[in-house]
């Protein structure tokens, strides 16, 4: 009976383990969805694909990468407490579309952005293997700017808010 009893603990314990915890642990890392990651790249300095988040910046960019491979989403970057701004239309929103490699970069203009503080929301928003929205949350970034003086946030040039990928992860917009 003992022998019955103890074969019976071990069965359900495997069962258990395949079932509930085995579930777990195999699920897909490379699943299609907003998973992503996402960086304020300092522009003074740091290379294109640098992957460090620089959380204190005067010039940036937003690099993302392990998205889906061609996808395509938003940003959107708010003033944060206690505070930054105001920002330009341009400023707070735009469009990446990833490469083949799931890389993007995304240029915010005019730069600088006023001295403050920011927080900035990425949504990957269409995968191309689905065909459809993407499920999961926005990624988040926060961050300060400040560029000594500067507190206007003129630049000169024109953008349009919108950034591409190629296929070395430059933009092309």
């Amino acid at each position: 009976m003992r022998k019955a009893t103890g074969l019976l603990m071990i069965l359900a314990s495997l069962f258990f383990y395949a079932v509930v915890l085995g579930g777990a642990a195999s699920a897909d890392p490379d699943a299609p969805g907003n998973n992503g990651t996402v960086k304020i790249v300092n522009d003074q300095g740091d290379g294109q694909d640098d992957p460090d988040n620089d959380p204190h910046v005067c010039l940036f960019h937003i690099y993302g990468f392990h998205f889906d491979d061609n996808s395509k989403g938003t940003w959107h970057i708010e003033v944060w407490s206690p505070g930054g701004g105001p920002l330009t239309a341009s400023q707070q929103d735009g469009t990446w579309t990833a490469d083949g490699t799931g890389k993007f970069d995304a240029h915010p203009a005019p730069q600088p952005f006023p001295n403050g503080h920011y927080k900035l929301f990425v949504k990957e928003t269409f995968d191309p293997k689905r065909a459809s929205a993407t499920p999961g949350g926005d990624k988040q970034k926060v961050f300060w700017v400040k560029c000594g003086s500067n507190t206007t946030g003129s630049s000169t040039g024109s953008s349009t808010g919108e950034s591409t990928g190629n296929s070395n992860g430059n933009s092309t917009g």
